[in-house]
């Protein structure tokens, strides 16, 4: 398929609502290129491992770009437009009105949706996690150190490369609190990333969920890439309703803070007691409002980990208080 890109070049303040007319439209998908955002994560959130192009870190206006298949056009002939892009023009003329200095310059270009797919990989190479846990691009070459686990990954479009800082997150802490033979499950999978690493450090059975069929795809086409396919299982379903009468010794859900939040009843039924619960994806301005979520579920927080916008937070289901009592 052939898709018509819309870059628009903006100011911060008028960057959210262009890309929210993006989706209000219909767009096929929407990226947001903010130099500032991306020099801050290159210098707090570990993205040196790889180098981005100047076009994209220089300059102080923001890019927000928005695609529109154009096989469902087939009838634009040369020089005209398709009656959805004379709308957005409109659009958009209306809604930079109320943000000063905000001009939005618009251009055009098309796009091959592989090239789209496959853009980004040239960005992407070996990222050493930890002294032991190595996320390697399946299509490049490395040679492991004595000891190391080496992850294999493919992420295709799905989330999860190993380079964002709550990913490395989940990551250090698998390999903190995994022993060998636990049960993990892994909610919100994407690349699957999480359970091979998992299943790789130990776990005697990883349950990966996911509701994107895409990810669920590429999460099992990347457990048969890493040879781990007896232990770990993908399944597609949402939050933890895909799997029942288990009891978890680690749960991971790598989402956002409202799913977090959503996630923690059915994570502490699924927990054993003693049972890890590590909720990731959490901006710092919500992490209060998740504690207070989790602690009220009856969860005991063990470990908190911040980097750059982001929290991390590790909670545990306590073992019951053993307590005597009095026979009257």
């Amino acid at each position: 398929m052939i898709w018509q890109e819309i870059k628009i070049t903006t100011t911060q303040a008028a960057a959210d609502a262009v890309a929210n007319l993006y989706h209000e439209m219909g767009f096929g998908g929407v990226v947001i290129e903010d130099p500032q955002l991306i020099e801050e994560y290159t210098r707090s959130a570990g993205w040196d491992c790889y180098k981005l192009p100047l076009e994209v870190l220089q300059g102080d206006s923001i890019t927000v770009k928005g695609y529109l298949p154009l096989a469902k056009n087939e009838s634009i002939g040369v020089g005209e437009e398709p009656a959805l892009m004379i709308e957005f023009r409109k659009r958009l003329l209306d809604l930079l009105e109320h943000f000063q200095g905000a001009e939005g310059q618009i251009s055009l270009s098309q796009v091959a949706e592989e090239d789209w797919a496959n853009a980004w990989k040239k960005y992407y190479h070996p990222v050493k996690i930890s002294d032991l846990i190595v996320v390697k691009p399946s299509w490049e070459n490395y040679v492991p150190a004595a000891g190391e686990v080496v992850i294999d990954l493919d992420p295709g479009m799905a989330f999860g490369t190993g380079t964002h800082p709550t990913t490395v997150h989940c990551l250090k802490a698998l390999e903190g609190y995994i022993r060998g033979g636990e049960l993990v499950v892994d909610v919100g999978t994407g690349s699957g990333i999480l359970a091979i690493a998992a299943a790789k450090l130990g776990a005697a059975e990883v349950l990966a969920i996911d509701l994107d069929p895409v990810a669920v795809t590429i999460a099992q086409e990347n457990v048969l890439f890493n040879g781990v396919q007896d232990r770990v299982k993908v399944m597609a379903g949402d939050l933890l309703e895909p799997v029942q009468n288990i009891k978890a010794d680690i749960i991971t859900g790598n989402l956002i803070a409202t799913i977090v939040k959503r996630l923690g009843p059915s994570a502490w039924e699924k927990l054993k007691p003693g049972g890890i619960f590590i909720g990731a994806g959490i901006i710092q301005g919500r992490l209060a409002e998740v504690l207070e979520e989790l602690e009220g579920i009856g969860f005991e927080t063990a470990e908190i980990t911040d980097e750059g916008e982001w929290s991390t937070v590790i909670v545990t289901r306590p073992n019951p208080k053993h307590c005597s009592s009095q026979r009257l």
